[in-house]
């Protein structure tokens, strides 16, 4: 796995990097501490995107957005905890937070629900006060300039409130 991640490193952009990483850790196939030791093998370029790695992301796509949003939000937090949000009520999780109030839903083709949970977990974010966005899969990949021009504008419009959250 070392080796797939220094390839990786060396010869793809550093959000894909971070993606790569993140979903090793997710899965098991590398501890944090075994990537940290590979600092010095990765090209100067790459090596301050290592502080981005968590392995908490569930999904490259999401690794990818965390990465990319960046430079241009105040905070981002991946698979947040909403009390409710399930189809059961329980608690479900989002993709994405930014700046504690816009949610980013990013739909791959895998583990996506049907349109009529997406509204119901939509509507039910808004009545709490949130911000809803989705992105699919290939907006993300082959045009992230429109998807980076969408967030920047939502961002423009916060809500009155910040939503509380309980868990």
């Amino acid at each position: 796995m070392s080796d797939a991640l220094i390839t990786v490193a060396r010869t793809a952009a550093p959000h894909q990097f971070v993606a790569s990483a993140d979903s090793a850790l997710y899965v098991g196939a590398i501890t944090l501490e075994s990537l940290m030791r590979l600092e010095m093998l990765l090209p100067r370029g790459v090596r301050r995107y290592l502080r981005l790695v968590n392995g908490r992301a569930e999904s490259g796509l999401e690794s990818i957005v965390r990465v990319l949003c960046q430079p241009f939000v105040r905070t981002i937090e991946i698979q947040v905890r909403i009390p409710g949000l399930s189809e059961r009520g329980g608690v479900g999780r989002l993709d994405i937070l930014i700046n504690g109030w816009l949610n980013i839903e990013l739909d791959g083709s895998e583990f996506h629900t049907t349109p009529s949970s997406d509204r119901r977990r939509d509507a039910y974010l808004v009545s709490l006060g949130y911000r809803v966005h989705r992105f699919g899969y290939a907006q993300v990949i082959y045009d992230w300039p429109r998807v980076e021009a969408t967030i920047r504008e939502l961002l423009r419009y916060p809500p009155r409130q910040i939503p509380r959250r309980s868990v």
